[in-house]
């Protein structure tokens, strides 16, 4: 009782004579739940008597001695009461609960599923425990013990309620189908009891929980859940250390009839009591309806689902996870395309030690002595540029694929399109404007363990406008150049016959409000600043010219990642929408509604200290004043273009390029070069 009482509560918490009371408590509750389920289900095995209680408890004290003290207390208690249950299916000889050398199987499951029960329960209601002493720490010690007392009482009653017909008609079955049976009624009252003993545990998670949804989706039915001793002893024995809770979560499309496919939800992990002694371990997500059996829900760039995580301050307590899911693809649980998205799911965390190792042309990245999935963070910076302005992405591979000659690996050229990840484009090395010192031509890119990509260079171009046309990878041509990647200890090196050098290497500190704002960029040429509930991001506009010709440009807001944005010349209620290429959609893209004031009107070459409040989605657009063709209006999506032409390059995170000729001129997309480099939060003003 010494070592329990040394480990109850948080370090600090409670005086010597509250943490010994708590662990009697909890020690009192956990044998209770054994011996009471094991009586109701074996009465054979265990009879209502005093001299098999007393063996039982001997089992599990020897247990509870035998485990490594350094355990903290609740996962000891739960970790010695499903050690002891495992144990008496063989039974210690002498004992009155002897029983034969070949135990029955129907008796050896249902003994294993109450001991989960028991570990289970255990563990949820010393946490709870703990919990209410923390809560009434520096009160009265009259208030603390009233608090315990009324759980105890109340727990202990619900729990022989939820027993006394535990057995009921168990003759009936046999073999899977008894323990199919017994793990509900189990699963029953260790639901019941949970709710009852945790409520707030089980309630709508707490509106600071989720930041905000995707458009068109709204979050329902938002609960945490207590985490079962039995799943995090599963993920522990893996090297995962879990929140204290899972989140379940619905998302629903607010027009099912339109349905949109993508969708994605921020998360405030802060309230999953996760971050703060996370340390330096790279961050895991799990999901699945059985999160006993889960799949790794980490950002995936060819399915463009997973869990992205960003450190929006610097500090433990600001991390956030962005979630994106394509309905009835991998994350959604109920696996159909009916707009909504089913996601229960458990974040962890896991110390890995990345390593790049390569095979030809191919890189891989993780660690290898762990094939545990989990988010590692990677920086990519372009070292010196190349002799003309070309684009630089990569192609993450799948599970087993392979590469041909070429680099690539065997695919058609819509799937390359579909899977080619933009990182930026490179200025030519002359005849550029003089851009700040501290300009970085850099992204934040986030991987899983054990990765494998390919860098591709497409040499003064763009893929999408070298494509057109074309109908085969094959059909590019020599413009499309498979980087080989050189690895010097930490970092990755790529060199190509263009000039270009560029690094990879291992971050060394969480994504941050930079890489935040930019997380739509493998995409689209964007600022994403949803999620910041009202807060506005103070940062520095940098501006540089190199055109002859006179341009204004600005920001507009979109709702996604294709461009669409809000007609309200046409419906100002319901909010009609166009996408890049229907008519009009300059005009609306430009007009009042949709451009951001304190980012329009940029022209000359200038660095400006701003804050800027927006919620959403925001695109680059530019105004030409062309001697030839009048003005002209170009935006970030080459459909909405009079051309059909790309004009903006993204060079960075939150850094863009601008090419002011018609058709695409000479490509070298610096005749203006706009960059936001954020420094911080702002609080909304009041109003």
């Amino acid at each position: 009782m010494l070592l329990l009482t040394s480990q109850t509560g948080g370090q600090g918490e409670g005086n010597g004579a509250q943490r010994a009371y708590l662990a009697h408590v909890k020690l009192n509750f956990t044998l209770t739940v054994l011996i009471q389920a094991l009586e109701s289900l074996l009465p054979e095995i265990l009879p209502n008597t005093t001299q098999a209680k007393l063996a039982i408890t001997k089992a599990y004290s020897s247990r509870l001695l035998a485990l490594d003290p350094q355990i903290g207390i609740n996962e000891l208690l739960a970790k010695a009461v499903k050690d002891t249950a495992d144990s008496w299916i063989h039974p210690p000889t002498g004992s009155n609960l002897a029983t034969p050398p070949e135990i029955d199987p129907d008796i050896k499951q249902i003994v294993t599923l109450v001991g989960s029960l028991a570990a289970n329960a255990s563990y949820a209601m010393s946490n709870q425990l703990d919990e209410l002493l923390a809560k009434t720490k520096g009160k009265p010690g009259k208030v603390f013990l009233a608090g315990v007392n009324v759980l105890k009482t109340k727990v202990f009653q619900l729990f022989r309620k939820g027993v006394e017909k535990l057995s009921e008609g168990l003759f009936n079955y046999s073999g899977e189908a008894l323990g199919d049976v017994v793990d509900k009624r189990l699963d029953a009252i260790f639901t019941y009891l949970v709710n009852n003993i945790s409520p707030s545990s089980l309630a709508p998670a707490d509106v600071s929980t989720v930041i905000s949804a995707a458009p068109g989706w709204s979050p329902q039915n938002l609960v945490l859940r207590p985490i079962r001793y039995t799943t995090s002893a599963q993920y522990r024995d893996r090297g995962h250390e879990l929140s204290s809770s899972s989140i379940d979560f619905t998302l629903q499309a607010s027009d099912p009839s339109i349905n949109p496919s993508q969708a994605s939800i921020l998360l405030d992990l802060a309230s999953l009591k996760l971050t703060s002694t996370r340390g330096s371990r790279s961050l895991s997500y799990f999901t699945g309806s059985n999160l006993d059996d889960s799949i790794s829900f980490i950002y995936d760039p060819n399915s463009r689902t997973g869990a992205r995580f960003y450190n929006l301050q610097g500090a433990f307590d600001s991390l956030i996870a962005d979630l994106s899911y394509v309905d009835g693809e991998r994350g959604d649980t109920d696996a159909a395309q009916n707009g909504l998205i089913q996601d229960p799911g458990i974040f962890g965390f896991i110390a890995i030690a990345p390593e790049f190792s390569t095979i030809a042309r191919v890189l891989e990245i993780g660690d290898p002595a762990s094939q545990e999935s989990a988010a590692i963070f990677t920086r990519v910076v372009i070292l010196e540029r190349s002799t003309s302005s070309n684009q630089v992405g990569y192609l993450m591979l799948k599970d087993n694929e392979l590469v041909s000659d070429n680099g690539l690996p065997d695919i058609s050229l819509n799937e390359l399109l579909e899977r080619y990840q933009v990182l930026f484009g490179t200025l030519e090395q002359f005849d550029v404007g003089e851009q700040s010192v501290d300009t970085q031509y850099a992204r934040s890119l986030q991987v899983s363990n054990h990765n494998r990509l390919v860098m591709i260079e497409i040499l003064d171009s763009v893929l999408a406008d070298l494509a057109i046309g074309k109908n085969s990878v094959s059909s590019l041509g020599s413009s499309v150049q498979v980087l080989t990647p050189t690895v010097d200890g930490p970092i990755v090196t790529y060199s190509s016959s263009s000039g270009l050098r560029l690094s990879l290497e291992l971050s060394g500190t969480d994504p941050g409000l930079n890489a935040f704002l930019a997380r739509q960029q493998n995409e689209a040429p964007l600022l994403d600043f949803s999620g910041l509930g009202g807060q506005g991001v103070a940062g520095q506009l940098e501006v540089t010219k190199e055109a002859a010709y006179q341009s204004t440009m600005g920001f507009y807001r979109v709702l996604d990642n294709q461009g669409t944005v809000l007609d309200t010349r046409k419906d100002s209620v319901t909010g009609h929408t166009l996408k890049p290429g229907e008519f009009g959609y300059l005009e609306a893209a430009t007009s009042s509604v949709n451009v951001v004031t304190s980012l329009s009107g940029i022209q000359a070459t200038s660095i400006n200290q701003l804050t800027v409040f927006e919620a959403g989605r925001i695109a680059p657009y530019a105004v030409v004043y062309d001697p030839h063709r009048g003005r002209l209006t170009y935006s970030g999506f080459a459909a909405a273009n009079p051309d059909l032409t790309q004009h903006f390059q993204i060079l960075g995170d939150c850094l863009f390029g601008f090419e002011d000729l018609f058709g695409g001129g000479d490509r070298d997309y610096d005749d203006k070069v706009v960059g936001f480099r954020p420094s911080g939060l702002v609080a909304a003003p009041l109003i």
